[in-house]
């Protein structure tokens, strides 16, 4: 089986205007919205599957890409020295919006049939999680805010490769070295 590619827009490089998108200017996001909305819906339809269609198009996970963009880049200084890194970081955004919603066509399924009150004994015990995020927060006490960004990434499905690609100043490997450290915290406070 050959590996589908589909290759990012390329003609937004120039470094004015990756500066000006990495600090959200609206009209730099509404080239990138016009660029690579094609490439983009054409990504996404290849990665899509059936069991989704049912709930939502293609489309809607476009959107979905371009509002977490836009959230992402007012919440965070992005770094772009390439187009290509735009296109990563909106493939990435894609990947996780298709994935979640993969998780919740899962989850639907599991708890179809069942009456609330079986649905909820069937979910998480709710003081085991409170107990979990006071864990977290005291294993990550100690970190600085970026470090503390790339848990909460983590902890919402990012990979590794992922992570160094939209945290400044990090690589797989240093990240790598965060959750080594993270694991031995952990493993001291239990």
């Amino acid at each position: 089986m050959s590996k589908i590619r589909i290759d990012s827009p390329t003609d937004v490089s120039d470094s004015k205007f990756l500066s000006q998108l990495g600090m959200g200017d609206h009209e730099a996001l509404a080239t990138v919205f016009d660029k690579y909305r094609p490439a983009l819906l054409q990504f996404t339809r290849k990665r899509l599957p059936f069991d989704l269609r049912r709930t939502a198009e293609p489309e809607d996970y476009v959107q979905i890409v371009f509002a977490s963009f836009c959230a992402y880049l007012q919440n965070n200084t992005a770094h772009f020295t390439t187009s290509t890194d735009v296109w990563k970081l909106l493939t990435t955004i894609a990947l996780n919006a298709i994935r979640e919603g993969v998780r919740q066509v899962s989850r639907s399924e599991h708890f179809e049939g069942l009456d609330s009150h079986e649905a909820v004994d069937k979910r998480a015990d709710p003081t085991a999680e409170v107990a979990c995020n006071d864990l977290l927060a005291t294993a990550t006490a100690t970190m600085n805010e970026r470090q503390r960004e790339i848990v909460r990434l983590r902890t919402h499905q990012y990979t590794i490769e992922e992570l160094a690609l939209i945290t400044p100043h990090s690589s797989p490997r240093g990240i790598k070295r965060l959750f080594a450290g993270l694991r031995a915290t952990l493993s001291r406070l239990l």
